[in-house]
């Protein structure tokens, strides 16, 4: 989850946080929303072994949790548009030597085919431009293996930046199979849909 309000663009000429912006971020999800992270990633029931991509990793805020989950035998992989958010999330994650990072645009990355077991897309797909969504979801979807997991949360109003019923439809189209699905409300996030697809076409 990479927040939507920044003050400059980075060397990259991707929009950059102020430093107060990433001190109030990081305030809030390492702090107040931790634990909804936490239940968020607890909830995938993960073994320990899995390749996890995050997608829009952020400041890594989720990232934390998964990492610690994967430690072992388990790899995570951050990847973000963002240098100055993956620099926050270097730093968070910095005790971790399972997890590597990746930055840049999904769809140039050009990720291992079929080399993840897990895809994390939390919060931050509505900041996707809606020309955008198909083809940066068909590169997701590339890099997971048959059978692996994609988990989603995200807001559920259309005025947040994409409706439940949109999502799903791209979901669909891109080879993925709704497991299961919960709408959720809360006072920091407000109404929400998180789901868990499969894949199961290559």
């Amino acid at each position: 989850m990479t927040p939507k309000h920044h003050t400059c663009d980075d060397d990259a000429g991707v929009p950059a946080p102020g430093g107060l912006e990433i001190f109030t971020t990081r305030l809030m999800l390492h702090g107040v929303l931790s634990g909804s992270y936490r239940r968020f990633v607890d909830g995938m029931g993960l073994r320990g072994d899995e390749r996890v991509l995050d997608f829009g990793a952020g400041g890594g805020a989720a990232a934390r949790h998964l990492a610690k989950r994967l430690q072992g035998v388990g790899h995570l992989t951050c990847a973000d548009i963002s240098p100055a958010w993956q620099g926050v999330a270097r730093k968070t994650l910095r005790a971790y030597t399972n997890v590597d990072f990746v930055l840049g645009d999904v769809r140039e990355l050009e990720l291992p085919a079929e080399s993840y077991d897990v895809v994390v897309m939390h919060w931050m797909f509505h900041d996707v431009p809606a020309a955008d969504r198909r083809p940066v979801l068909a590169a997701l979807v590339a890099a997971l293996r048959l059978g692996g997991k994609l988990f989603t949360r995200e807001p559920s109003r259309k005025e947040d930046g994409i409706e439940v019923t949109a999502l799903r439809n791209l979901l669909g189209g891109a080879g993925l199979s709704e497991l299961r699905s919960a709408k959720g409300s809360s006072f920091w996030m407000g109404p929400h849909y998180a789901g868990v697809w499969e894949k199961r076409t290559g």
